[in-house]
């Protein structure tokens, strides 16, 4: 019988003889299987600790190995947002000649 079913049964008018006992075990088994789930809970959680620790330690060493960036770009690149052939004079471009 179940704790619950046990209960039940002290709170009938006849009791069973061993209900204290059997109460007990029931008790019992209830927390030994709490004990048990949290021990491996207790270990999921340390093995997935250790795996974020190994993850840190790679994210670091793969940060270290990049190039750092430089401050200024070199006298012979162009920033991305301006082209390479743009005209001295911008008045031409808002120009046009009629037919």
């Amino acid at each position: 019988m179940n704790f619950e079913e046990l209960m039940e049964a002290l709170r009938g008018e006849e009791p069973p003889d061993t209900i204290y006992d059997d109460l007990t075990a029931a008790y019992n088994d209830m927390v030994e299987g709490s004990r048990a789930k949290l021990a491996e809970s207790d270990e999921v959680i340390s093995a997935l600790n250790g795996e974020i620790e190994k993850l840190k330690a790679q994210n670091f060493d793969l940060l270290m190995a990049a190039p750092k960036p430089d401050a200024e770009p070199a006298a012979d690149e162009h920033p991305a947002d301006e082209p390479e052939d743009r005209p001295e004079n911008d008045d031409d471009l808002f120009s046009y000649e009629r037919d």
